[in-house]
Formats: C-alpha cells, structure tokens, sequence
C-alpha cells in the first residue's frame, strides 16, 4: 500500500495511435513521473482539465491529425483553466515553420527522440515551471497518492469530525474509490 504524501509530477502524454511510441511512457515512468495517456487530440483537453497534469508531452508528428494537434495546442495555451501548463511539443523534423503559428510552446523537440533527450526535455520544463510557480506565488493544488494505485488524488477540504481532522479528496482518476486522509494517525479511510 502506497501511503507516500508526496505524489509524482504528472505528465499527460497525447499521441494518436500512429504516432504513440510505447517507449515514451517507460522513459517518463523510469525518471520517477506519473503518466496518464490521452490517445485523441479530442479527449485530450478534458483529460488535461480533469487531471490537472504538471506537464503534457504532445506528439504532434502523427500525419493523420495535423489539424487537430494544432487546434490543441492553441487550445491548451488559450484556455484560462488550462495555459499555465507546460506543453513540450514532439515535432516531426523541419515542421518547426508549420508549426510557429500556435505561438511558442514551452519545449519543442524534434523525432526521433532518445530516452534521455525526452527525460531533460521534461525534467527542464518542470523544473522552469516550478520556478515560475514560486516566482508568482502560485502552487500546485495538494496532493496525495492513492492508497491503491499510487495515483493522484486532488485534495478537497479539511474537515473535524468531533476532534479529529480529515483530508478529504477526489475520486481516484483510475476508479480506486473516494477517500480521506486521518490526519492524527496518518491513515487513509476510503469512503466509496
């Protein structure tokens, strides 16, 4: 059971079916990241509103979907409840003038892309985005890892129940159960 308070960043990787490399999710996993994939260009602006990721890696090299990888990039940089995530964009080589009219995105890196480049490429954009967030005062919502999964779970309210105080927290993203956190004894409780 994982009872750790601290939860990995979160990557969102968005690769449609004829561009997703298997090996990007090992690559981001090894260095210790959370990954949740979004296999369309059109669920992939819910995913990021939902799992409020700390970066999304979007691969743009799929040739099937140009038009829609663009829009969600715009989109992702637009949207007041989403532009303050990092996007490192995988491009395919020399598309850089195709895609300079989304506006810069935080990281771009050119196909194929080794392990290593793809880690510092993301570890690079987290560790900017952190730096900003302190800059301006902004934190990253409180997070626990699920007591099943491991994975991210939003905190909600505080709450005291009799003498005792509760985290409380959203639903477990891969369907774990609803759950608080006794903070005296540093137990989880799960509710659903």
């Amino acid at each position: 059971m994982n009872t750790d308070t601290e939860v990995p960043p979160i990557v969102l990787l968005v690769a449609v079916q004829d561009a997703r490399d298997e090996s990007h999710v090992a690559t981001l996993e090894e260095a210790g990241l959370w990954v949740a994939e979004s296999g369309s260009f059109a669920d992939a602006f819910r995913d990021v509103v939902d799992l409020r990721p700390d970066v999304i890696v979007a691969d743009l090299t799929a040739n099937t979907l140009e038009r829609q990888s663009r829009e969600f990039v715009r989109t992702i940089k637009t949207s007041s409840a989403t532009r303050a995530v990092p996007v490192v964009v995988l491009e395919a080589p020399g598309a850089r003038a195709q895609l300079r009219e989304l506006g810069p995105p935080d990281t771009r890196v050119t196909k194929p892309v080794s392990a290593t480049a793809l880690r510092d490429a993301v570890e690079r954009t987290l560790a900017a985005s952190r730096e900003l967030r302190q800059r301006t005062g902004e934190t990253r919502v409180d997070r626990r890892a699920c007591p099943e999964c491991g994975g991210p779970l939003d905190w909600v309210e505080r709450r005291t129940v009799g003498s005792v105080e509760y985290d409380y927290y959203e639903w477990c993203a891969r369907g774990c159960g609803l759950y608080c956190f006794e903070l005296s004894m540093e137990q989880w409780l799960k509710l659903a």
